[in-house]
């Protein structure tokens, strides 16, 4: 006769990245495209309406929200844990669109 032996399953609760910011922060620092891809779907259009209301351009802006999820990508790792994500990206956005802006009036002072 063999003998019964009652298993104990033991459930880890992986948390998940699209309901816990510092987990996403900590998956994109390992450069996980599909959490990179969540990041742009659920950030992208506010960011865009905040680029697009500094350049007035819609192709400029799209250039722009462009630039900001390669930095994103690029400088995650430093990003500071004192603030929201949100409040780091729309940062970065805000930087961004000046900076194009400033490129785009002042052309001659890029090459001086």
């Amino acid at each position: 006769m063999i003998a019964q032996t009652t298993a104990v399953k033991v459930h880890f609760v992986k948390e998940d990245y699209r309901t816990n910011e510092s987990v996403l922060i900590a998956v994109l620092c390992k450069k996980d495209e599909r959490a990179f891809c969540f990041l742009y779907d659920k950030y992208a259009p506010v960011l865009y309406g905040v680029i697009l209301k500094t350049v007035k351009c819609e192709d400029v802006a799209n250039v722009v929200l462009n630039d900001v999820f390669c930095s994103v990508w690029k400088t995650i790792e430093q990003f500071d844990h004192k603030c929201r994500l949100l409040t780091w990206l729309l940062r970065v956005a805000n930087l961004q669109a000046n900076n194009r802006l400033l490129e785009l009036k002042h052309p001659q002072q890029l090459f001086l």
